[in-house]
């Protein structure tokens, strides 16, 4: 039987939790806005239960970490941190960079293939459709199309921050494709602040479900 590291995680996350006030006296708190395996390495010591800075960027190498030594992390406040809205996520593909300061309460992971971000995003939108989530990808239309093949996302590619204002008031997107190198800064700039400002929509009421 094949078990899932991240559904493993989260059951022991929440087993941490249940356990009350001292599950967290040796929980490790790392402000740092980029975690690698070797800064989480050096901070660790004893502890297993780790919280990242709300937007901290969890790089491949601390998750090899994360894996190998059973470490059990979420990100700090970040269930509280986004109000009443739904929370954004952003997901960066390979070696694209942000080039922007990214909201804080957002949740940002570098992963090293498109087809990684694709799975990841589809696991952070959940089937509820709870969650918005904004890709960085040099190859937008290919994570864009790959992604719609899943039923409960709603994937659009844009180019600017009027294109996805447009997105998620008619198609109710829930995840969004751009390219910042085609972008430019200033826009990508202008689509974060949207989606921190945006509670991802349902689909419009003519949107069809199509089932297998």
């Amino acid at each position: 039987m094949t078990i899932d590291p991240q559904l493993a995680e989260q059951v022991v996350a929440t087993a941490l939790e249940r356990l009350g006030a001292g599950a967290g006296e040796n929980r490790l708190v790392i402000d740092e806005l980029v975690v690698t395996g070797e800064l989480l390495e050096q901070k660790l010591g004893s502890s297993r239960n780790v919280q990242f800075t709300p937007g901290a960027i969890v790089t491949p190498t601390a998750r090899d970490v994360i894996a190998r030594l059973g470490v059990t992390w979420q990100y700090q406040d970040s269930s509280s941190s986004q109000g009443t809205g739904v929370a954004w996520n952003l997901l960066l593909s390979g070696t694209v960079t942000v080039g922007q300061r990214v909201p804080s309460a957002w949740s940002v992971e570098r992963l090293d293939t498109d087809s990684d971000v694709v799975v990841r995003a589809v696991d952070w939108i959940g089937t509820t459709c709870e969650r918005g989530v904004l890709v960085f990808s040099t190859a937008p239309h290919r994570v864009a199309c790959l992604s719609n093949r899943h039923r409960h996302v709603r994937a659009a590619v844009i180019g600017s921050s009027a294109e996805a204002r447009q997105v998620l008031r008619d198609l109710g997107a829930n995840l969004l494709v751009l390219s910042p190198a085609e972008t430019g800064p200033l826009e990508t700039c202008r689509v974060l602040q949207l989606c921190g400002e945006t509670v991802v929509a349902s689909p419009p009421a003519d949107w069809k479900d199509v089932t297998d």
